[in-house]
């Protein structure tokens, strides 16, 4: 229910389902939590934070100390339980869910939920954690950190450990010293359990792991390149490549954003370096789930891996903009060409540029250049001469002004309808009075501008309708559209579709 006064009646009806199972669910050694679990999980998702705690704490009276989050842990259901869990912890109803988050971490031995988990915590969380789980397991939790996980991942959780441990530049620079003595007992550099600083030191490349983040996050890529270069001819190869395969790593996990960086560090510094394909590293590095997006820009067409990447990423200006790059960084020109020649990849991603960044010229014209000025075979004039017309409303035939109207119409912009009707009115001989009654006429309508689209395309009005009534939805579904998109294409007399 979302009605809070059903709340109570909700917790008895559980209540009562939980009464009713007892002997089959709770008293059952093999199948103890599988259906209370699987239900549980389909009721919270449901329910608004207050329901949640009121739920939470009524079940936690039934079955007197266990906790929900245990009980949750206990399910069988792996995809669902994730989902649950998260829901738990951002709510912290109370510090024993420090315990289930410690339970669900090494039962599940999640390396992406441990580091997701740890992420979510400030310090003082931290020190309960820890207090938590050396009382529960007799055991210090980065010693079993280190013992249940493999990979470069390890000392990067043990670093988030450290870090969100210390609040001030003081406690820093003394949990530093501890860091140190810890890290010998690891055997990693204490610059990935001390993250702290991120002031460049003055000594050439001689700067540990956590100035290298510092330095690729500040696109300060060659300083970062010398460190690596430093240890290959001062240290060996195997140590050049492990600082670059934790660096990899840290930036894919941490931040999404990076990976661009990564690629784009890679592709131009690298592959030199170490005389092999630098995809295959990446692939080899990256964690779950970037991973998947990633290893699709290897494995499909660009227009799929658009779409998957769009689908774990939230469709803002920058971390779109970080997407095309991510494309434009990849493809060399002969698969640029071919995707031209099958899909026109390119017209595609210069809508996407268009739409995300139509508040932002500059920024949509940087992301054209960085697609197209290395491209042998195209000519990036023609393409800003293009953006110049979308963006300016500059526009001279009837498409171009249906494009426009179908992406501005419903901001109910005057003056922007005014541009777009004079240059109508010019080509349809209807007077620009004629389209506003007729537009406004429209407004209390459903079908809105739909009158006005159907009078300037009219060979591509099932399109029309498919794609309006996908942006009027709350969420849109980009991928639904690039399909119809792709499918509808030979209906466009061969003319670009700008969606």
């Amino acid at each position: 229910s979302e009605n809070r006064k059903d709340t109570c009646k909700l917790t008895d009806k559980f209540s009562e389902y939980i009464d009713k199972k007892s002997q089959d669910i709770i008293n059952s050694k093999n199948n103890r939590f599988s259906t209370l679990g699987g239900v549980f999980v389909q009721i919270i998702k449901k329910l608004t934070n207050n329901q949640i705690c009121q739920l939470m704490y009524s079940i936690k009276n039934k079955l007197g100390q266990l906790n929900v989050a245990e009980l949750a842990v206990q399910d069988k259901c792996h995809d669902d339980l994730i989902s649950l869990i998260y829901m738990i912890e951002i709510l912290l109803v109370d510090e024993s869910l420090f315990y289930a988050k410690v339970l669900y971490m090494f039962k599940s031995q999640n390396t992406f939920s441990i580091m997701k988990i740890i992420d979510s915590l400030n310090n003082i969380q931290i020190m309960s954690l820890k207090r938590r789980f050396k009382n529960a397991y007799n055991q210090s939790l980065e010693d079993n950190l280190f013992e249940k996980l493999d990979g470069q991942i390890s000392p990067i959780i043990v670093s988030m450990i450290y870090y969100k441990q210390s609040s001030n530049h003081e406690s820093r620079q003394t949990n530093s010293k501890l860091a140190d003595t810890r890290g010998d007992k690891y055997n990693i550099s204490s610059a990935w359990i001390n993250k702290v600083t991120y002031d460049e030191p003055k000594n050439n490349y001689t700067m540990s792991g956590h100035t290298v983040i510092a330095s690729i996050e500040r696109k300060r890529i060659d300083r970062a390149v010398g460190r690596f270069k430093y240890l290959l001819e001062n240290v060996n190869k195997a140590a050049c490549e492990n600082e670059l395969l934790t660096t990899m790593s840290y930036l894919a996990n941490s931040n999404c954003l990076q990976i661009h960086k990564i690629i784009l560090l890679f592709k131009t510094k690298f592959e030199d370096l170490f005389k092999i394909p630098i995809i295959n590293k990446i692939k080899e590095c990256l964690q779950y789930p970037f991973s998947i997006a990633l290893n699709t820009f290897f494995q499909c067409p660009t227009i799929l891996a658009l779409q998957i990447v769009r689908e774990n990423i939230n469709t803002e200006t920058s971390k779109l903009a970080d997407i095309l790059l991510i494309i434009n960084t990849i493809l060399n020109d002969d698969e640029i060409v071919e995707l031209n020649n099958q899909l026109k990849i390119e017209n595609l991603i210069l809508s996407t540029a268009l739409n995300v960044t139509s508040q932002n010229k500059k920024s949509c014209e940087s992301i054209i250049a960085g697609m197209f000025n290395k491209k042998k075979n195209m000519n990036k004039n023609i393409w800003f001469s293009d953006l110049k017309q979308l963006t300016k409303i500059n526009l001279n035939d009837a498409y171009n002004i249906y494009v426009v109207l179908i992406n501005l119409m419903n901001k109910r912009n005057k003056y922007i309808l005014r541009k777009i009707f004079n240059e109508y009115s010019k080509i349809s001989g209807i007077s620009v009075e004629s389209l506003f009654n007729d537009y406004n006429s429209k407004q209390s309508e459903k079908t809105g501008y739909q009158n006005i689209v159907n009078s300037i395309t009219k060979p591509i009005h099932f399109l029309t309708r498919q794609v309006q009534q996908l942006l009027n939805q709350e969420h849109i579904k980009y991928n639904l559209i690039l399909f119809i998109v792709m499918s509808k294409r030979k209906e466009m007399c061969g003319k670009p579709m700008f969606i």
